[in-house]
């Protein structure tokens, strides 16, 4: 339901210049609306995506990209995406040959970023130190205390006997974190006043690049060696910008209003791949198709387990229906007899019991369809309280139940046929004599 609102102007500011957009409407689900499409997003028409094309196709930066597909215009550095990415030694020994280029104020303040950094080693030999010191009983009023002002519990005795169960190994993974951080930190402010004592020189002559620690060399190189080369590429960068050519489409999308529309899009699609080269290829994705196969799937399984358990009845059934002939048959021996002996045929006598089960499996089929004439009004109230669809009724069509009365006096003959043989092979002199 679209619902006109009064026109809402809008600054859209496009290199100093105001493009004046208008609100024309608002779309809103109907109240009635059980489901709905709508995501809360902005629509506007074909126009405005044109003049955002054309306005960026036209930019300085997207036009002196386009002239010089060989360097990265944002980063003023040559692409290179076919160089090999650097392994950690590559890019140590990048960032030894950036260190030793440098003058020695800029060496000494890496010099001393890199001293200023505990190995782990020595982070660990000091926290071994400081476990030792304050043994385990310490180390657990350590962590509850960190647990009680994180936490802001101010009864620690369940922390205390959780912590109590605990190996010393996990002691140590539960406070490591913390105590390291304060060791690392007393470290680097005890070579902050070391290094106040020393001179630019005296402090790089203290850097060894063979006991220094990877970890922090490699970060210093991720922060100030500068990229030799683009790791993006022309393309990317273009997207980046926001450029689009328009005879290059990523991706169509089709609404078809019918199904047969939607059929016939995807055989002229076929159609066309056939005559195609493998790159010029059109991949289709068929949402719909997609939704109802794996609806179809799911309903075909529930329907493929309801036809074996009506199978398994009707088999049960057709069963009971010959004893139950077959009973009859036993009962009236003497009148079976009888009709012999005025003249009836064994035919006809097949046939007066083929007239029995054609009759029960009439008035059953019937009866059948009346008892669920009637059963649907309370089924289809049950459905709309539950399901809250008003819509979504039951219903037994005209062609469906003449269907089901027809396989009803099927299977009841079908049944009956055997006893029905059976009867009209009777000798009517033992017949007669049958008690």
């Amino acid at each position: 339901m679209i619902r006109a609102q009064e026109s809402l102007s809008v600054l859209y500011n496009t290199d100093g210049k105001f493009l004046r957009l208008s609100v024309v409407g608002i779309v809103r689900p109907n109240e009635n609306a059980l489901f709905n499409m709508l995501t809360g997003a902005v629509g506007y028409t074909a126009e405005l995506t044109e003049y955002a094309i054309d306005r960026t196709s036209s930019s300085e930066i997207v036009k002196k990209q386009l002239s010089d597909t060989e360097t990265d215009v944002l980063l003023g550095l040559p692409f290179g995406t076919d160089e090999p990415e650097k392994d950690d030694e590559g890019r140590i020994a990048d960032f030894i040959k950036y260190y030793n280029g440098l003058d020695t104020v800029k060496r000494a303040a890496l010099a001393r970023e890199i001293l200023s950094e505990p190995t782990d080693e020595y982070l660990r030999i000091a926290f071994d130190e400081y476990v030792r010191q304050i043994g385990r009983e310490g180390l657990i009023e350590k962590i509850a205390e960190k647990y009680r002002e994180t936490m802001g519990i101010s009864d620690t005795s369940q922390i205390f006997a959780y912590l109590e169960q605990l190996s010393d190994g996990q002691l140590y993974e539960l406070i490591y974190d913390t105590v390291s951080e304060t060791i690392a930190e007393r470290y680097r402010n005890e070579m902050t006043q070391r290094f106040a004592e020393m001179s630019d020189d005296q402090v790089i002559g203290m850097v060894n690049f063979d006991s220094a620690d990877r970890k922090v060399v490699l970060a210093l190189y991720n922060e100030y060696v500068p990229d030799s080369f683009s790791y993006s590429t022309c393309e990317d960068v273009l997207s980046k910008l926001g450029y689009v050519d328009k005879d290059s489409p990523s991706e169509i999308l089709i609404y078809a209003s019918t199904f047969s529309d939607k059929n016939r899009i995807s055989d002229l699609v076929e159609e066309y791949n056939k005559g195609a080269s493998e790159e010029n290829k059109i991949k289709m994705t068929d949402y719909v198709e997609l939704l109802m196969s794996s609806i179809s799937t799911v309903i075909n399984a529930v329907t493929y387990v309801l036809i074996a358990f009506v199978g398994i009845s009707l088999l049960v059934s057709s069963i009971m229906i010959g004893v139950i002939t077959n009973i009859s048959v036993l009962e009236r021996i003497k009148e079976i007899g009888i009709l012999r002996a005025i003249g009836a045929s064994k035919g006809d006598i097949a046939r007066v019991f083929n007239a029995e089960t054609f009759i029960i499996g009439l008035l059953s089929g019937v009866l059948g369809i009346f008892v669920t004439l009637v059963l649907i009004l309370p089924i289809n109230i049950i459905l709309h309280h539950f399901t809250g669809i008003s819509y979504l009724n039951a219903a037994l069509p005209v062609g469906g139940a003449l269907i089901l009365i027809a396989l009803s006096m099927l299977l009841t003959i079908t049944a009956g046929l055997i006893p029905a043989h059976g009867a009209s092979k009777k000798d009517p002199v033992v017949a007669l004599r049958y008690e």
